[in-house]
């Protein structure tokens, strides 16, 4: 049997508001594809990071997290 989710961020709409511990989160653009080749959208990815947060973000509290993208380039180093 899976694993109910905590968080269920809606497949069938662009962008929603959600009440996540208290506090208003607006999520837009979720259709968007952030690897088109493995066909992973923006949903996804915050899908993913909804459902492994319980593990997750005890090693990232007080901890700066960011996440670089090159949309324009099919192959770029985080140097450039």
């Amino acid at each position: 049997m899976p694993a109910t989710r905590a968080i269920r961020i809606p497949e069938n709409e662009s962008d929603v508001e959600l009440t996540i511990g208290g506090k208003r989160v607006k999520l837009t653009n979720l259709d968007k594809l952030f690897w088109r080749d493995a066909g992973i959208t923006k949903r996804d990815l915050l899908q993913y990071y909804a459902d492994v947060s319980p593990a997750l973000l005890p090693h990232l509290r007080d901890r700066a997290m960011v996440m670089k993208r090159y949309p324009t380039a099919r192959r770029a180093s985080a140097s450039s």
